[in-house]
Formats: C-alpha cells, sequence, structure tokens
C-alpha cells in the first residue's frame, strides 16, 4: 500500500500557509503473514515521480510485491511501473498494480449526485455497491448508468478497472489503503505541532524512523538498552558526537546550493 500525507507551515507575520513537506509512506505484508507491518516512511520537499521512484528503491524487499494499492494517484502509479516493471506471473502480472476500492466507490457517488441521483437507497446506488466485487455487478452498473452523462462519463474514465473487476478473486484479500491511511493520521499526531521547526531533512528522517518503530509495535527499552550497551562497549564508553544529526557535506558552511539539498524548504 502506498499514500502520502503533506503538512503546511503558516507564516506567523503574514499567516500565509505554505507546503512544508511531504511524507511518503508504504504499508506492506510480508508473504505468508496476516499482519502488516509499516514498511518505511520518508520526508520529501515534493511527492514527485522521481521521489517517490527513489522511495521505492529504498524499501527492503527481495523482489516485487505481488499486489501494490494505490489511491488513483498517477504519480505514484508511474513510479511502480518504472521501478516495477511488470512481469508475466502464473495468472496474473507481478506486480498487479490495483486502486482502492473505496475511493472508487466515493468517486461514484459524486458522479451520481451531478445526475440528481441521491441517497443510498436508490437503485444505481446500490448497482454501485456490488461494482467493483464481481464483474456481473461491473457490466450490470454499465448498463443500469444509460442516460445518466456524468455517471457514464465517469465509468469511461475508469474503464482499466474492468481488468481489476475481473481478477479480484485472485488477488491478496487487501483492497485499500486504511492500515497505511492510519499510520500517515498517527504520523501527524507526532508531527503537526513540529511542522514549523522540521527543516533539517535528514534528522527529520531520523525521527520517522523512530515513530516507524513504534508503529510497528517493536520500539521496546529493552532493545533500545541492547543497542546503547552494545555501542558504548564497542567504543570504550563514549557516546557519538552530539550534533552527529547534523546535514553533512564537503562544502563550506557559505555554500546555500549544497545546504539546500540536505533541507525539507526549498
Amino acid at each position: 500500500m502506498l499514500d502520502n500525507t503533506w503538512f503546511m507551515v503558516e507564516n506567523r507575520r503574514t499567516h500565509r500557509q505554505t507546503l512544508a513537506f511531504h511524507v511518503l509512506g508504504a504499508y506492506g505484508y510480508p508473504a505468508g503473514v496476516w499482519r502488516g507491518r509499516v514498511w518505511a516512511l520518508h520526508a520529501s520537499h515534493q511527492a514527485t515521480q522521481a521521489d517517490w521512484e527513489a522511495f521505492l528503491r529504498s524499501l527492503d524487499v527481495s523482489q516485487p510485491p505481488k499486489l501494490v494499492i494505490t489511491d488513483d494517484n498517477a504519480v505514484i502509479a508511474n513510479a511502480v511501473r518504472a521501478v516495477w516493471p511488470a512481469q508475466p506471473g502464473p495468472s496474473l502480472p507481478v506486480p498487479f498494480l490495483a486502486r482502492f476500492e473505496h475511493h472508487l466507490h466515493v468517486n461514484g457517488v459524486e458522479a451520481m449526485e451531478g445526475d440528481g441521483i441521491g441517497g443510498w437507497a436508490h437503485w444505481l446506488r446500490r448497482r454501485l455497491d456490488t461494482a467493483f466485487l464481481r464483474t456481473e455487478g461491473w457490466d450490470e452498473l454499465h448498463q443500469k448508468a444509460a442516460g445518466f452523462a456524468g455517471t457514464q462519463a465517469w465509468l469511461t474514465s475508469i474503464a482499466d478497472i474492468a481488468t481489476q473487476v475481473a481478477v479480484r478473486h485472485l488477488l491478496p484479500a487487501h483492497h485499500s489503503t486504511a492500515a497505511l491511511d492510519t499510520a500517515l493520521g498517527t504520523v501527524r499526531d507526532f508531527l503537526d505541532s513540529r511542522t514549523f521547526v522540521l527543516r533539517n531533512k535528514r534528522r527529520t528522517n531520523l525521527a520517522l524512523g523512530l515513530i516507524r518503530l513504534h508503529l510497528n509495535g517493536v520500539d521496546l527499552q529493552s532493545r533500545y538498552h541492547a543497542l546503547l550497551r552494545q555501542h558504548l562497549d564497542a567504543h570504550g564508553g563514549v557516546l557519538p558526537p552530539q550534533r552527529a544529526g547534523k546535514d553533512t557535506g564537503a562544502g563550506p558552511r557559505t555554500d546555500r546550493a549544497h545546504r539546500a539539498v540536505a533541507s525539507l524548504r526549498r
């Protein structure tokens, strides 16, 4: 599951809000494991295709995932295809790129409202509820939408979903990005009040690493204690330099172009 969230910052003098940075996120289920985990969180000034490609290449995966779910974001989908070109599989291409069903449903409701179709009890709305579950429901929605211009235009714009519907029974039983959305919500809880001061990209990503450990339930005091003791034993009891988390590089401090590379604000 791939998605991102973004943080705004307000200028305290002008009260004008500008984009501070994005956090790209990946959540996955290792083969044979029922419980998922946050694979990675990464802060980036933008969320371009190049940013997503770099993020995907950083994931600790030995082979492409069988299924990738996105929230109808073409930038993410293009990055997935660039990093993991579809390869023939026993039944499906790998990875299979699917879209979040709930998001499709919400878009369908909006299209129908534009046609004057309101309320969940309307017969066309009921057809929508089964449209992404099986081919019969998808075909029936197309048939029933005849004469509703907005709904028909929406169905035409997502015509490729027919393939996703047809093979749904062959895919892993995950059809949404909800687990990742929940994790990104926790990231927001941690970072929202600190957005204004989060400018150093490296330190922010180190903080996101700690948040990821917390989300995965492995930020154990005993483990931290063991790692700290291991470092101290290996270095004669000497702590790391206190400013080891600063942005690094060979250029002088006055080299603005160099400093900007590691900044979340550009």
